[in-house]
This record gives structure tokens, sequence and C-alpha cells, in this order.
């Protein structure tokens, strides 16, 4: 007789988004995924067999379980929760979730005390209680659960809230605002010899700052790279990993700030979905996925920072980031093709254009927002929301379906493939051929006044007034600011005008919730802003 365990380790979305640098934010994902390869290689260890996800081709496990010596993986595959068939009932699987749990702690501190052996030890005693306080943070920051039975078991055990660390006095981490910093020290009573604590760890400015007083999980999660033999058991290159700036960089300019795109996507209703499958099959798709994330990433000149199960993290340049994303959708649905789950087997994502002064923290904040409340609850799951951060604050944000209907009849067409067609009309503006990025700015301000938006606000939809024809309106608009062209092969104003108008219904794959009935038919310019951003960043610094 067999029976299901299921295994999940958290904090997981605070400790990978507080992160301040790229650097942080890969170290983050990479140390789960780590950690997350030792608790099944405890729970295999103990007789489990691990049946989500697959792991025999995942190359972090196969390093950690000492079946590969080959280079090492440069990014996590793992995810932070994981199912175990174990054969002898209620017994053996707390032996095996134990077994689990040992394994995990036992990787945690080999990470942990190669960071104090290597930095803090020499420097500790200048703190004020600091081994106190390491010791603190990182036996209590940890919470793995775990739950034997039937799918959902696990989901009701999560609403226990069991895990109580204590409480942190002092002054806080300037990344994890919770925690305590390292020195113990009061800043506004000893200041300089807060300052002398700091000083000398400080190895260089890369890595740690003049102002930059950590926790214990900050300090790990930015330091044990460096010292990634002992932590891991293997070197990793992190070096030349590089900045916001430099993603987003103009190659004919590169000391201007740019904008730079975070993409996050995760499957719908996985566990639903899963619970439809066999556990063999289903992890095969999820690895199929997986395996194929970083091809997609790298073909769109972006940098992967983590792909596993469902979950893909990824950072692009803004040129490359809609395609990329539509190109991991396609990669998701093509992993289940060939399931009886194939047309439930959708995915939502989130793309976070970010000026690159921006802080890293903020912006990978605003991707689970944009994922978790637009694209999932807001538009019913199976979309897409993007979202434009200025210095100044959002310059648009647009939700979507990834397919739109289509003016022709039973048909439907990409949503990143109009944004692109709008996007090349306003770039084809300079010589002439297309639309004015001058224009967007009329067609808005003419739907603001139509629409009753006063003032317009980003992401705002309303309903369409029945005695105003809008879109005969902003053809008149189109056809006025259009320029008069010869070329049998440019596009008309009428068809600028359709690509306009399909651009701007709102298009979600379900009703809201009685309390928030959806109006019959809505509207919104965000996804011509979005297009104006596309063809014309420099106008949005």
């Amino acid at each position: 007789m067999t029976a299901r365990l299921e295994i999940s380790i958290g904090p997981v979305q605070g400790f990978v988004t507080q992160s301040r640098r790229t650097r942080d934010l890969w170290a983050s994902s990479y140390l789960l995924s780590f950690l997350s390869a030792h608790a099944m290689c405890g729970a295999a260890k103990a007789g489990g067999e691990i049946v989500q996800p697959e792991i025999e081709q995942d190359p972090l496990y196969l390093q950690v379980s000492g079946r590969d010596d080959g280079d090492p993986p440069k990014f996590g595959s793992l995810p932070n929760h994981f199912v175990v068939k174990v054969k002898n009932g209620q017994e053996h699987a707390k032996a095996v979730a134990q077994a689990s749990v040992r394994a995990f702690h036992a990787a945690w501190g080999q990470v942990c005390n190669a960071v104090w052996d290597k930095f803090l030890s020499p420097v500790h005693e200048l703190g004020n209680g600091t081994e106190i306080i390491w010791n603190r943070q990182v036996g209590t920051f940890w919470e793995i659960m775990w739950a034997f039975g039937e799918p959902g078991a696990l989901a009701r055990r999560k609403h226990w809230r069991s895990h109580q660390p204590p409480p942190e006095p002092g002054d806080k981490c300037v990344l994890n605002h919770d925690l305590q910093e390292l020195s113990g020290y009061i800043r506004n009573r000893h200041r300089e010899a807060q300052d002398n604590f700091w000083r000398s760890l400080r190895l260089n400015e890369f890595d740690l700052r003049e102002k930059e007083r950590l926790s214990a999980i900050a300090l790990i999660k930015r330091l044990f790279p460096l010292v990634s033999q002992e932590a891991l058991g293997w070197q990793v290159e992190t070096e030349h990993w590089p900045s916001t700036l430099e993603i987003g960089a103009d190659a004919e300019d590169p000391d201007k700030p740019h904008f730079y795109a975070v993409v996050l996507a995760d499957g719908d209703r996985l566990g639903k979905l899963l619970a439809k499958m066999d556990a063999r099959s289903a992890s095969r798709c999820l690895a199929t996925f997986t395996s194929g994330v970083r091809k997609v990433v790298e073909k769109h000149e972006g940098l992967l920072v983590y792909a596993g199960g469902d979950d893909v993290l990824a950072m692009l340049p803004k040129e490359q980031a809609l395609s990329c994303t539509q190109a991991i959708d396609t990669a998701y649905r093509n992993a289940f093709a060939h399931t009886k789950v194939r047309k439930e087997a959708t995915l939502s994502a989130a793309v976070v254009f970010a000026h690159g002064k921006l802080p890293l923290g903020q912006v990978l904040r605003e991707a689970h927002r944009q994922l978790d409340v637009f694209a999932k609850d807001e538009n019913g799951r199976d979309s897409l929301s993007a979202i434009v951060l200025k210095n100044s604050g959002v310059h648009c944000q647009w939700t979507t379906t990834w397919n739109r209907p289509s003016s022709r009849k039973a048909a439907s067409e990409s949503a990143i493939s109009r944004i692109e067609r709008l996007s090349a009309l306003l770039k084809a503006s300079g010589d002439e051929s297309g639309l004015s990025s001058i224009l967007i700015y009329r067609l808005r301000n003419l739907a603001s006044r139509l629409c009753g938006w006063s003032p317009w606000e980003p992401g705002t939809w309303t309903k369409l007034v029945p005695e105003i024809d809008l879109r005969a309106f902003l053809h008149a608009e189109i056809t006025h600011g259009f320029p008069t062209r010869t070329d049998t092969k440019a596009p008309s104003p009428s068809n600028a005008t359709d690509v306009v108008w399909q651009l701007m219904a709102r298009c979600r794959n379900e009703a809201p919730t009685a309390a928030t009935p959806a109006p019959a038919e809505e509207v919104g310019v965000d996804a011509l802003m979005l297009a104006h951003f596309l063809a014309n960043p420099a106008d949005i610094q």
C-alpha cells in the first residue's frame, strides 16, 4: 500500500524578493533550490520516492545527490514544494518527512557555517551580541511543513500558522525589515561602534556597500557565492553577474540608464490540474517545460534567474520581453499538449518594464502583484499583465488574455502580436509612414473626456457610453493625424483604427464575483500607452 506525502519549504516570496541586486536575486533562488534538493535527497534516502517534480534528469538534484560530477548547474531548477510516495503508512511518512527536514537543516547549516567562518568569525566580537543574533535568525527563519494523505492536505495544514519566529529587537536590516541587523548596536546611541563593525566586515563596495547593515539571512544570500565551495560543495561563477543597468543598457549609449524587464510566470491552478494526472506524467510535463525555458530566455537575450516546476523568473532587455513571455506561454502549453488536461494547462505571466535606477525589490514585488492580483485574480488566469514603472511612477498598466477576439468571425490574434503591430506603426512615424506618438496622447485625452476619466489613471477601465460612438471619434482623430501616403503598402487610417480599437477593449477569462459584476463592455487606453513606450522608450524616462 502506498500513500502520498507532501513537503513544503518557506518562506519563499519574501526570501527571494528582498533582494537589492541581480546577484542577490539569483542567489536567493539558487540557494532555495539547493536546499530543496537536499530535502528531497533526505526523503529519498529514508525510503521515499520523489514523484513530483521529475528529478531523474534535474541537474541540481543530480549534483546534490552525487550522481553527476560534471559542471554544476548555473540556476535554480527545483521548487520549494514536492510530493513523495511512501509505502508503509503514516509512521513511514513521518520518518521520511523528518529525514527530509534533517537533510534540509544540515545543508542550511553547511551554508551558514561557511559564511560565518570566513566573514563573521574574525569580527563578531566587535558587535553587541552578534553571535546570538546570528544563531537566532538562522535557527528560526525557515518553516518546513508536511502533510500525509490526499491532495489538499498540505493546503489545509498551512492554515494552522504554527511557525512563530521570536521577536527581533534593535535596528533592522535594510533588506529584511523584520530582522535585526547583525552588529546589535542601536544607531542613535552607538553609531561609531556600529559603523566600525560593518567597516571591519566590508570586503569591498560590490559585496557590501557603506550603508548596508544586514541581517544574518541577507548577509548569507549576499556572501555565500564567495565561499561556494565550502557552502555548496562546488564553485559558482558570479563575478560577471550583470546589473539591471547593464541588462537595460543601449549598446549605442551604455552610460545612460534605460528600462529593462522582469518576467514572472506561473502555471494556473496547478494543484487541481495535476490531481487529474498520474504523478509521473505530471512531473514529466513540468520537467519538459523547465528544460526548455532556459533556451527560450537565452534566445531572447535574457538572463534566467529561476526555472522550476511551473515557475519562471527572468530578466530581459525591454525589446525582447513580450516575445519571450509569449514563447514561455507556448512552451508551457506544448509541454501538456499530449495529455488529457491539455486544454486546462494554462499559464499566467507578469512583465514589469522598470527604469534601471528603481530598487530591484520594488520591481520584484510589483511583478508578484501584477501576476497574482491582476493576471490571475482579476482577469481569471490564462492572462498577461504588463506595467511600465518610471522613476516618477506608473506610466501604464495593461492586463489581457493571451489571445484577443479579431474583427474577423471566429478568429483571434495574440495580444502581444497586436501590441507589436501598433508599436511598429508608432516606430514608423519618424519617416511619416505610421502613427504619430503625439496621437496616442490625444487619443488618451479624447477617451478620458468621453468616458469620464477625470483624471486618467493607469489601469483604468470604464463602461462604454451607449450614446457615444467612441470608435468613430477615434477614427476621425486617427484620420486627421495620419500622413498622406501614395505607397499602397502603407497602412490606411481604417486599418490603424482597427488596431487601436481592438486593443482598447477589455478581455478577461472569467466574470468577477457577484459583488463586483462586470460591465457589458469596458475599454481602456493602457495598451496604447504600452505600445507607445515600446516604440519610443526615450520619451518615458
